[in-house]
């Protein structure tokens, strides 16, 4: 028994590689482009293809952010007023731009699209309504699209199914749409092989691409196939640390007005302008 428990850990390690760490797809483009059929090639979509221009809404800032809010919700008077800061809240989804990492990887996705190369994304971002959104999963493909990136292509083109077979803690099961594959909170390996399973889909070799290096070191369920993992830093070189004061100020601004004030915006004011605007008025004070 521990002799085919060693045989199985040691197959395993020659099928999983050791984890990469790339600051650009230019490091790892032309092994990706001698791809075949035979290969999945999996995104992650935040701080790997897309990253929020604003620092405040950045993955890396993300507990802290929604720290902030939940400072304002829980001085909600009653479910009206929650429900009304929900709504301003979901416009950090539509107002604030998000762009690019590299700007190449759209001509990469098309090329290896083109090549029979199965492409999908990854993502584990809330599903159905929040605030003024109906569907996020809508919103999440759009701001891919609006930038260049369509998933929707080749054997994934217009398939929408649930993975049943996995339930998350809300009780709903992941989906796969159009290409991109949503599951919070399950691990994404687990995913993976089970898409793989229910589209029966010919593949030998997985690629993932993650910025969280945590998430590519335990790749368990995907014992079957020759894993490549790689560590995609590329965004960190836009990542500033965040001033709470100045996130806290722009929540407020968009809770009170529904106006979101971008960091260029704020950099825009100067001193003397933002001197007079840049004081947070008591949570009280907002009208509802």
């Amino acid at each position: 028994m521990i002799i085919r428990n060693f045989f199985l850990l040691f197959f395993s390690c020659v099928l999983i590689g050791e984890i990469r760490t790339v600051d650009s797809f230019k490091d790892i483009e032309a092994e990706l482009l001698n791809l075949g059929s035979d290969a999945l090639v999996v995104f992650d979509i935040d701080e790997v293809l897309i990253t929020a221009v604003d620092q405040a809404l950045k993955t890396p800032h993300k507990d802290t952010f929604r720290a902030i809010e939940s400072e304002f919700l829980s001085r909600a008077k009653n479910d009206d007023q929650k429900k009304l800061l929900e709504y301003r809240m979901s416009l950090t989804y539509l107002y604030p731009n998000r762009t690019l990492v590299e700007k190449g990887i759209i001509s990469l996705i098309e090329q290896m699209q083109k090549q029979g190369v199965n492409v999908m994304g990854i993502t584990r971002c809330r599903k159905g309504r929040y605030g003024i959104i109906p569907q996020v999963e809508q919103w999440r493909k759009e701001i891919l699209w609006k930038n260049g990136i369509d998933f929707n292509h080749g054997r994934f083109q217009d398939l929408k199914i649930d993975l049943n077979e996995i339930h998350q803690a809300n009780g709903s099961s992941p989906s796969f749409e159009e290409g991109l594959l949503f599951g919070k909170g399950i691990s994404k390996d687990i995913l993976i092989d089970a898409l793989i399973k229910r589209l029966d889909l010919q593949v030998k070799k997985v690629y993932i691409f993650d910025d969280f290096r945590t998430n590519l070191e335990t790749l368990n369920h995907l014992q079957n196939y020759e894993v490549f993992p790689v560590e995609y830093i590329a965004a960190k070189q836009y990542l500033k640390p965040l001033s709470k004061r100045q996130a806290r100020w722009q929540l407020y601004h968009l809770l009170e007005s529904g106006r979101w004030y971008d960091d260029q915006d704020i950099d825009e004011m100067g001193y003397f302008k933002g001197i007079f605007h840049y004081s947070i008025p008591s949570f009280f004070d907002m009208i509802f």
